[in-house]
This record gives structure tokens, C-alpha cells and sequence, in this order.
């Protein structure tokens, strides 16, 4: 028996970083966002779900959306649900603007900060301060008693690793959850599916598929975290309802 307890909230595929690996493709050429009213709705609709604690705001990149993501995150924590931003911290440019982003969203009630963070993210980020944005993001959420989280998609190639990312942070690594991951060949990442195949066991599956769902910018609920979703020949089983349409 399954039991949902989080949401991954894509409520848009628009980012302003276009990596290679993308397993949904995300990028500067999507404009669509699901609307506000189901943003709304959804969240309240999970609140009434007692197995479901979190609400985690992705996409895409959910910054570019900053009217959807307040709404979001002040709704999830008065229903009193844990609101989890998923960002690749190109807002972090400045320590002193980091601290202001991550105040704001800390008075409306954020929890947890999950930064995307790897080789592949790091070409788009040179482009707004580079690595040291990761750093200022990190430590302007730890002074405001936030959950950190960097997310890191390695294959055998890569240079940026949890081991690197440990290093990198200095006296912040033992505050912050490091999580690697390996390439989902849908999306933009087939073609760099050689490059993590070795690594991956011969058998098995994700471990997160039906323990957290996903809602995509058209209203398209998946019971996963949304990667196949966007893969024409296998989401088929994956979606499972519309929240435009339906009770979540």
C-alpha cells in the first residue's frame, strides 16, 4: 500500500537555465503556468489528505513566478503543511540579496530550501555569479532556521560530486543534506544516458513512486515525481487524473 506524502508542485516548465540533462525538458521557450485558482485549490485539497506533510514548489524554475510561489508557500504553511522550495539559486547572486529573497520567503512560512546544483546547472549559473550563489543561498537559509538541501546529477564524468560539494562548503557542509542522483533518460537527457548507465543497478526502481505526486502546469497529476510524465510513450501510466478537472 502506497501513502502520499508530498507533492511536487511544477507549476511551470519556464526556467531561466536550459541544462542538458532536463528530464522534463524545462527552459526559457516554456511560458505556460498552471493558474493561480488551481494552485489554490490543489493545496487545499492536499490539506485534507492526513498522509501528505509536504508541498514542494519546482518546475522548472518556480522563482520566475514569484506572485504563484508566495500565494504557495503562505497557503501550505497556514494549512499547516511543509513548504519546500526547489530552485537553481540564480537569485543568490549577493549575500545581502540572497538574505532578502530567503527573509520573505521565511515570513511566509518556508521551511526547506533545495538547491539544484551540479555540472550541468553550474554552465547557466556562471551566468549569475557561478558557484558562490550556492553559498550565499546556503548560508542566508541556515541564518533563518531553514532545512538546506542541495541536490546534486552526477555521472562517472562529472566533476561536482557530494565529495566535492562537502569540501566546497566548508564549516556549512555538516549543515546541509547532500542528495546525489543519476540521469533520467527522458526529457532533454537521453542522449546522455551512456555517460550514468554504468552506474545505475541492473535492477530496482524509484523509490519516491507513489509516495510523492507531481502537478504539472497543465493540471496533470502523476504519481511520481513527474519525469515520465512528460515522455509520450510511457506517460500514459503515470497520469492519473487533472487537478483542473478533478478532486485531487
Amino acid at each position: 500500500m502506497f501513502f502520499v506524502t508530498s507533492i511536487g508542485f511544477l507549476y511551470t516548465y519556464k526556467c531561466n537555465f536550459k541544462c542538458g540533462h532536463c528530464s522534463i525538458g524545462s527552459g526559457p521557450q516554456h511560458n505556460s503556468v498552471l493558474p493561480i485558482n488551481y494552485v489554490d485549490k490543489a493545496i487545499r485539497e492536499a490539506s485534507e489528505v492526513a498522509s501528505i506533510q509536504v508541498i514542494a514548489f519546482s518546475g522548472g524554475e518556480p522563482t520566475l513566478f514569484p506572485k504563484h510561489l508566495e500565494f504557495g508557500i503562505r497557503l501550505s504553511s497556514e494549512l499547516g503543511l511543509i513548504p519546500r522550495l526547489v530552485t537553481n539559486a540564480w537569485w543568490a547572486r549577493s549575500l545581502e540579496v540572497a538574505r532578502r529573497y530567503v527573509k520573505k520567503w521565511r515570513e511566509l512560512g518556508l521551511e526547506e530550501l533545495n538547491i539544484s546544483f551540479d555540472d550541468f546547472h553550474l554552465e547557466y549559473l556562471q551566468l549569475f555569479g557561478g558557484e558562490q550563489n550556492v553559498v550565499n543561498a546556503v548560508k542566508a537559509a541556515l541564518e533563518e532556521g531553514l532545512r538546506v538541501a542541495i541536490s546534486v546529477t552526477k555521472t562517472y564524468k562529472s566533476r561536482i560530486t557530494g565529495k566535492y560539494l562537502r569540501k566546497f562548503l566548508g564549516e556549512y557542509a555538516d549543515k546541509v543534506i547532500i542528495v546525489e542522483d543519476f540521469i533520467s533518460p527522458t526529457g532533454r537527457a537521453p542522449p546522455l544516458f551512456d555517460e550514468t548507465g554504468k552506474e545505475l543497478p541492473p535492477i530496482g526502481g524509484c523509490a519516491y513512486t507513489g509516495s510523492e505526486i507531481s502537478i504539472h502546469p497543465n493540471g496533470d497529476v502523476a504519481f511520481c515525481c513527474g519525469h515520465i510524465i512528460t515522455d509520450p510513450a510511457s506517460a500514459w501510466f503515470t497520469r492519473v487524473g487533472n487537478i483542473t478537472k478533478e478532486h485531487l
